[in-house]
């Protein structure tokens, strides 16, 4: 059951966006009666925030080459084409969208806390192996890295494509470790 809605909702998303996908057109696609879905995951927007950072996880997974620098590039352009697509322009959006329930606000911070926890990893394994120096906060690096691509979606391709290596050259030059 848990598949199934999952992957009803994540195809609902991606054909027609966040704010069209309902339990009832959920439980319709997965054929799984409402109240067996609710519950599960409670509320609607439970489904729809366990149901993106699945895709996320599957659609842009964490790079491990054993190079930060390497992994930092590869997530940013791992980034970048999951944003190309329907539910990461979506994804993108909805984050800056302003959000009506406490409810939402707080999966959608679960969510990003989540994903750079993840994403996180490639700081520390760079900590770890002397690639990084370790007063280096992760979610600053990330957020640097990712910044720009997130800036590339919203304005629909109105500034030049982000040159990920450039990027990432700059932000390393800061954050390497001399040793």
């Amino acid at each position: 059951m848990t598949t199934a809605v999952l992957d009803a909702a994540a195809k609902l998303i991606a054909e027609d966006g966040y704010d069209s996908v309902t339990v009832a057109r959920i439980s319709k696609l997965a054929d799984v009666h409402p109240t067996s879905i609710y519950r599960r995951w409670q509320t609607l927007n439970n489904i729809l925030a366990e149901a993106v950072y699945n895709i996320v996880e599957d659609d842009a997974p964490i790079p491990d080459t054993g190079d930060a620098r390497t992994d930092l590039i590869q997530f940013c352009q791992t980034l970048r084409d999951f944003m190309g697509t329907a539910v990461g322009q979506s994804l993108a959006r909805q984050a800056i969208e302003p959000v009506d329930s406490d409810d939402m606000a707080e999966r959608r911070r679960e969510f990003w806390q989540k994903r750079f926890t993840a994403a996180g990893t490639i700081i520390h394994r760079g900590i770890e192996n002397g690639q990084i120096r370790r007063d280096i906060d992760p979610g600053q690096v990330l957020g640097l890295v990712t910044a720009p691509l997130h800036l590339e979606v919203l304005l629909d391709e109105a500034q030049e494509p982000v040159n990920i290596e450039a990027n990432v050259g700059i932000i390393w030059r800061a954050i390497a470790s001399s040793e």
